[in-house]
């Protein structure tokens, strides 16, 4: 995304005024009212669809390891855990 700010105005053909003009007056606001709206509606529509997605459901650690714990064999929880220990304790 361009960072610059640059006047996107002059990007238009000339019926985008004429356009945005009869808007105006068929509203009874101003070109720039027409404007001013227009961009609130896009970013409304845009916050609307971001409710609509559904949420990454994220787990607590604890819940994790529970899960990893459930899904392993007593003979593999004894390995790993004295594994760790001696990661953890060492020789002593």
């Amino acid at each position: 995304m361009d960072t610059k700010l640059t006047s996107v105005w002059f990007n238009f053909p000339p019926s985008f005024y004429r356009r945005v003009q009869r808007i105006a007056q068929e509203c009874g606001l101003t070109a720039e009212e027409v404007l001013r709206r227009g961009v609130a509606l896009v970013v409304e529509e845009r916050r609307e669809n971001l409710k609509k997605q559904p949420k990454a459901k994220v787990k607590p650690g604890a819940a994790l390891a529970r899960i990893r714990w459930a899904n392993t064999s007593a003979n593999d929880r004894r390995a790993i855990g004295i594994q760790l220990a001696a990661k953890r304790w060492g020789d002593r």
